[in-house]
């Protein structure tokens, strides 16, 4: 068995509101890597409302080399957490 690694990753645009707030923290989500190394069915299990949408829409940009079981590339769950941190 070979493990999913990130390939390419797009960093999240800061929220101008969340910087304004001075608003920080980490997004935890759940998604699934395809066969293909993208990223599908995305669901956020925590993080500040304001975080939200940014950490969303870096993440299905992301590519993964995809997890080899046997020899094929097979869909995995997959926690993912976004880190947004003030300068």
């Amino acid at each position: 068995m070979q493990e999913a690694k990130l390939l390419h990753q797009v960093i999240p645009v800061y929220p101008p509101l969340a910087r304004a707030a001075r608003v920080s923290g980490i997004v935890r989500l759940v998604g699934v890597i395809a066969r293909d190394g993208t990223v599908r069915n995305l669901r956020v299990v925590s993080g500040h409302p304001l975080l939200v949408a940014a950490a969303l829409s870096a993440v299905r940009q992301w590519v993964y080399r995809p997890t080899i079981l046997n020899g094929k590339p097979v869909e995995v769950i997959c926690p993912i957490e976004v880190r947004f941190k003030l300068d």
